[in-house]
C-alpha cells in the first residue's frame, strides 16, 4: 500500500479508541474531542475553546504565545497521498472517513 501502510496500522487501534471515547463521553459532559487538525487550522481559537471548556481564563497574550508554537505549515503526511491510496483507504476502511479524513 506504499505510503498509506502507517494509517493503515493504526486503524484497529483507532477503532477501539473511538468506541471507548463514545463510552466516555456518555459517562460525563466534562469531555471534549480536539482533532489534531483543529488545532493546527486555528491555533488561537482552538485553545481559547479549550482553556474555557478546562475553567482556564488565560490572556490574549498567553494564548498567542501558545499558538505561536504550533506549526500549521507541517501538513499531516495523509494529505500528501496519492489519490489512488487515498481511495484505497477511504474503500477499505470507513473509519478513515468517519474520523474526517477525506
Amino acid at each position: 500500500m506504499g505510503r498509506g501502510w502507517p494509517v493503515v496500522k493504526w486503524i484497529p487501534q483507532t477503532k477501539t479508541t473511538e468506541k471507548d471515547l463514545a463510552r466516555l463521553a456518555g459517562l460525563t459532559p466534562n469531555y471534549r474531542r480536539v482533532r489534531f487538525e483543529e488545532i493546527q487550522a486555528n491555533p488561537p481559537q482552538t485553545l481559547t475553546d479549550l482553556a474555557g471548556f478546562c475553567g482556564l481564563r488565560p490572556t490574549g497574550a498567553r494564548i498567542a504565545k501558545s499558538a505561536a508554537s504550533i506549526r500549521p505549515e507541517r501538513a499531516p503526511e495523509w494529505q500528501s497521498l496519492p489519490g489512488e491510496t487515498v481511495r484505497e483507504l477511504l474503500n477499505n476502511h470507513p473509519m478513515v472517513e468517519k474520523l474526517g479524513y477525506r
